[in-house]
């Protein structure tokens, strides 16, 4: 099947059909490779609800819930002209029948010839398996896969997307899973002018003739954004000679806010590419959410321990990352559950759906603490957090390269006083992690340097009484401290 035949899938998919049956919780792909085309998106073309993949010989379908391959099995009399089209565009043409791989353990057990294997994604299979299947599809083979990564860490809380076999599978064929929703309508209409692009390789290649066009960019910035990787065929000075190079209307300041829509899918396309970008600083944050002056002292092998009290709770290191620099963390040793992950920048609100945008719209860059040694670099700068997985009585030691020491303070700890007149002076980090028995405040360090700890404790007291008396209303205890962002 050449590019050409390959381009006309969507339409072959979608004769005589105008949409599809919705279910909740379709999650977005992303077809990276040339061997992939988009078929069907929800709220963007960044979105994209179901793939079609050549591998090999073979052909797949992909789509972004594990409850649609069942579809295909029950031969749905409301969708049955769409699995119709679908049997044939995989069956190669021929007469084919649907089987069911979700129980199967081994592919020495499934039809070599005359099936189109269905499997929900969500079930365990074994690397061997999945070699094996891949091999099939190699030769001629056909597949129908349902993939939800979100699900599937909904119901193994102690995992990563590392771990999510269909994942890596997707991944192999030239798919990669986001865990977002695609935010489809019901039912998910068939619309060609959102699946143009046919995936992102081919947009990168449309992107080096076209560097300002704001549909290619979100496109690019948004799958950056996503996976943290560069891209086939576009080069890292290339994706920083965009965003260094970019116009004043497209970099967010408070000064001159970006309302223009048009404008404003280009810089969030720039936005995603610098967070995928070491070593570059981004353009405007002098302002927001601030830059130094003067180069920092920067520390170059600190040890910070961490004894997580909650699940999911992010606990600030002390330090802070410039904007720019690529910082080194060395996992020393974990107790409990695994799953640990590092966090530059408190602000991890995404502003996209704003109407104007006075900063860059996603500053906060999240990467799990898989293996020993990990590289994280922000182009926006920020503190730096370790964030909890689940559980209650898990700990972590790391080592840190490349940070700043930044001004912190808990009331709850008992050396406060004698620590927070010699941080407010010595540490240099632009923000700063003021925390309360119930509450926590991330501030622009400027903004406190100049109150004493009793004052600190003052005011950490008032808001601890505030939570409190909150949950009094609401008959609960506090489990956590609350946190509240400056923007």
């Amino acid at each position: 099947m050449d590019d050409n035949e390959f381009d006309q899938v969507p339409q072959n998919l979608f004769q005589d059909v105008t949409s599809v049956k919705y279910i909740r919780f379709v999650e977005a792909l992303i077809p990276v490779s040339n061997d992939t085309r988009a078929i069907v998106c929800g709220a963007d073309s960044t979105k994209v609800a179901i793939v079609a993949v050549r591998v090999g010989n073979g052909r797949c379908l992909v789509l972004g819930n594990k409850e649609y391959p069942a579809f295909f099995l029950a031969n749905d009399s409301q969708d049955q002209c769409f699995i119709e089209n679908c049997r044939q565009w995989l069956s190669q043409g021929k007469d084919a029948q649907f089987e069911s791989i979700d129980q199967t353990e081994s592919m020495d057990s499934v039809k070599e010839k005359g099936t189109i294997l269905v499997w929900n994604g969500h079930n365990f299979k074994s690397d061997a398996f999945m070699n094996d299947l891949r091999t099939f599809l190699e030769g001629g083979g056909a597949l129908v896969c349902g993939v939800a990564p979100w699900n599937w860490l909904y119901f193994n809380k102690d995992k990563s997307l590392l771990d999510f076999t269909t994942g890596r599978f997707c991944d192999s064929i030239g798919i990669k899973v986001t865990g977002n929703l695609a935010g489809c309508d019901d039912p998910i209409p068939f619309k060609p002018d959102l699946i143009k692009f046919k995936n992102v390789s081919n947009v990168v290649q449309a992107l080096a003739n076209e560097p300002n066009n704001g549909e290619y960019l979100a496109i690019i910035g948004s799958t950056i954004k996503e996976l943290g990787d560069t891209l086939p065929d576009l080069s890292i000075e290339t994706l920083q000679s965009m965003v260094l190079n970019a116009g004043n209307d497209v970099i967010p300041t408070k000064a001159s806010p970006i309302k223009d829509k048009s404008l404003r899918q280009q810089s969030m396309g720039l936005c995603g590419i610098l967070c995928g970008l070491s070593d570059t600083k981004a353009p405007g944050i002098k302002e927001f959410p601030g830059d130094f002056d003067d180069s920092p002292s920067i520390e170059t092998d600190v040890t910070v321990n961490i004894q997580s009290k909650a699940a999911n709770e992010w606990y600030c290191t002390g330090y802070y990352v410039p904007a720019g620099t690529t910082i080194q963390i060395v996992i020393s040793e974990q107790t409990g559950v695994s799953g640990w992950s590092a966090r530059i920048g408190c602000h991890s609100d995404d502003l996209a759906s704003c109407n104007e945008l006075r900063r860059w719209h996603c500053i906060s860059i999240c990467k799990p603490l898989s293996g020993t040694t990990v590289q994280m670099s922000s182009a926006f700068g920020g503190l730096l957090f370790l964030e909890s997985s689940t559980g209650e009585s898990n700990s972590i030691s790391v080592r840190l390269q490349n940070v700043v020491l930044t001004p912190t303070y808990d009331l709850m700890d008992s050396d406060r006083v004698e620590r927070w007149e010699d941080l407010r002076v010595r540490a240099q980090g632009l923000w700063t992690d003021i925390a309360g028995q119930y509450i926590v405040f991330n501030l622009p360090s400027q903004s406190v340097r100049h109150l004493d700890s009793a004052e600190l404790d003052r005011a950490l007291r008032f808001y601890d009484s505030v939570v409190v008396a909150h949950h009094e209303l609401r008959g609960t205890t506090p489990g956590r401290r609350e946190r509240i962002v400056s923007d």
